[in-house]
This record gives structure tokens, sequence and C-alpha cells, in this order.
């Protein structure tokens, strides 16, 4: 395969990562049942506003990092390199260095929340779900370690 068609694949897997991040990050991901009535759905963002807003700041700051900035940093930093890479035919070193970086991080908020959710059904508090913001998350996590790999072969 030639290193420009290799770059729009790259690329396309990058844009498509970051519309799945923006679903991801926004739509419900998590549901909790109290009572067998009382039913709370959760996205990312808004668990970090409710956090921020209950006065964990830090816990608000570390998750919007891990959940937020870092993909988010990561879907630039791919797209950009396969925007490169498909008008210059440049291999971008840097830019796949630093998503590699940011990539390392990027499955943390699905196991913490695959954590609470075990936690939430063990403990008989709540019943609890997953939605599909999780599965989105997920998705685009996915697809920015496959446009990584596409766009880091020489």
């Amino acid at each position: 395969m030639g290193s420009r068609r290799r770059a729009l694949i790259g690329l396309a897997l990058a844009v498509t990562a970051g519309c799945a991040l923006a679903a991801g990050l926004t739509a419900p991901s998590v549901e909790f049942t109290r009572f067998f009535i009382l039913t709370d759905r959760h996205s990312i963002l808004s668990v970090i506003a409710g956090l921020w807003t209950g006065g964990e700041v830090l816990l608000a700051v570390v998750l919007g990092l891990f959940s937020v900035a870092f993909p988010t940093l990561k879907v630039i930093t791919l797209t950009f390199a396969g925007a490169s890479m498909t008008i210059s035919g440049r291999h971008p070193r840097r830019l796949l260095a630093m998503s590699a970086a940011l990539g390392r991080w990027s499955m943390l908020d699905v196991m913490v929340l695959a954590l609470v959710i075990f936690y939430v059904k063990q403990t008989g508090l709540a019943r609890a779900a997953s939605l599909p913001g999780i599965w989105y998350f997920a998705g685009a996590v996915v697809l920015t370690i496959i446009s990584a790999m596409v766009l880091s072969r020489k």
C-alpha cells in the first residue's frame, strides 16, 4: 500500500475517532437504578461536572485530563500527522511519538467505569448498566490505536 493511501486511511480513522470521542464524552455512559424506580444516567462530561460542583476538584481535574484532554490531544495529533503525511508525504515522527505517549492512558477511564459498575452491582446499592456512551468512547480509543499503527508504518 502506498504511503499517501496509508496516510489517507490513518487520517480517516483519526477523524472517525474524533467523532466517536465526541459522542462518547457527551452520550450517557452509565445508568444507576435505585429502589427500582429512581434512575440516573451520566455521561463522562456530566460526571466530571458533578465532581467539580460537588467539591471534588482534584478528582474532576484528573478525570478531565485522562478522559477528555489526553484522548482529544491524541486525536488532534493523529489528525495532523495524517494530514501532514497526505499533503507533504513526510513521516511526522514527533507527532506520532506524542500520540504514542498520550495513548498509554487511553483506556484508563473505561477500566474505572467498569470497576464502578462492578462495585455497585456487588454491593447491591443499586443496579448499574453501561450505556452507548462508554462504547463510543472505547471505539474512539480503538480507532486511535489503529490510526496510530497505520500512520506509524513506513
